[in-house]
């Protein structure tokens, strides 16, 4: 080859190079279309499954209200007035805000992934997003504390919870398109097991300490002193007023097994929500077939626990 030939040839090679390395590089860093789908998917389950939940807390404190207010109501003497106070809650605004803010966490990380595996261009995330980011780095332990408020839970588990979620915080903020999301995944497996793991615990089993044992015991108190007062009270009741009191007294019941069930459902979307992300890393395996069945299976939980805290609201 001519000199002049072979350095023109060898210019061309030289300036193709830093585009040579940066289609490699986003070879590198784009996600198959497989996982795309798959990780599309596992996002829409979690959104749908963080929203869910946090309408089941609002369905729960919204169906424990009414339970109390009818009490108050029946109980309820001139001679004294009424007194505020009487009514108490099962979830403060606090307790609920500090659950879906944890929430919030989950649903964002899932939707960014999802961002992340679709847009090949996607640099860094947008403002809102980071935004929110910062906000979850502030979540501190006495924001863990009120999250974390029903149940028997060590000390040290709202300092965990906020660990977890400062963690997905700082990934909104600081994420940056050059580290492969099949490296990001496992890295953060740690903190959405951790949140899950310690919701679950929180909400608790039917007949250990947690919310769904405080509730349903809680229910059983207002059933007992609405039997008692209709008792008390029966000689002084026409027919209409005794079949009023006692639909009521016979609604407890049912509303207590709704709001129990509503809970269990949230615990069994977390579980299957921490088990579906810690087999997420198979996404990029277009020969494992098991990670599509989690999936399916956490937006069919998901789907569920709608179902149950809608029907508290009947």
């Amino acid at each position: 080859m001519p000199f002049q030939s072979y350095r023109i040839a060898t210019s061309r090679c030289i300036a193709a190079t830093p585009m040579l390395l940066f289609v490699l590089l986003a070879a590198a860093c784009t996600s198959p279309p497989i996982a795309s789908k798959r990780i599309a998917a596992f996002s829409t389950a979690t959104q749908t499954a963080t929203s869910n939940v946090a309408d089941s807390f609002e369905a729960v404190e919204q169906s424990y209200f009414r339970a109390q207010l009818a009490t108050a109501i029946a109980n309820f003497d001139p001679a004294v007035g009424f007194n505020p106070k009487s009514i108490k809650r099962f979830l403060s605004p606090a307790d609920i805000e500090a659950r879906t803010k944890v929430l919030k966490s989950l649903s964002s990380y899932a939707r960014a992934l999802a961002a992340a595996t679709k847009d090949s261009r996607l640099k860094e995330f947008d403002g809102a997003t980071k935004e929110l980011g910062e906000s979850l780095t502030k979540f501190s332990a006495s924001d863990g504390a009120q999250a974390l408020s029903k149940g028997a839970l060590p000390t040290a588990a709202p300092a965990a919870l906020a660990t977890a979620v400062n963690a997905i915080g700082r990934w909104l903020i600081e994420y940056k398109r050059e580290k492969a999301l099949k490296a990001v995944i496992p890295e953060m497996n740690e903190h959405v097991a951790s949140i899950c793991t310690l919701l679950r615990q929180d909400i608790g089993e039917l007949e250990a300490p947690g919310m769904r044992n405080q509730l349903f015991n809680q229910f059983e108190q207002e059933i007992v002193t609405r039997n008692q007062w209709i008792s008390q009270n029966y000689g002084e009741l026409d027919p209409i007023e005794r079949r009023q009191e006692l639909t009521r007294l016979a609604r407890l019941p049912i509303e207590q097994e709704q709001a129990d069930a509503a809970l269990a459902a949230v615990r069994r979307t977390l579980v299957q929500l921490e088990k579906t992300h810690a087999k997420l890393g198979q996404a990029f395996d277009e020969n494992d077939v098991a990670i599509d069945a989690m999936i399916r299976r956490l937006a069919t939980e998901a789907k569920r626990v709608k179902g149950f805290y809608e029907s508290i609201a009947d």
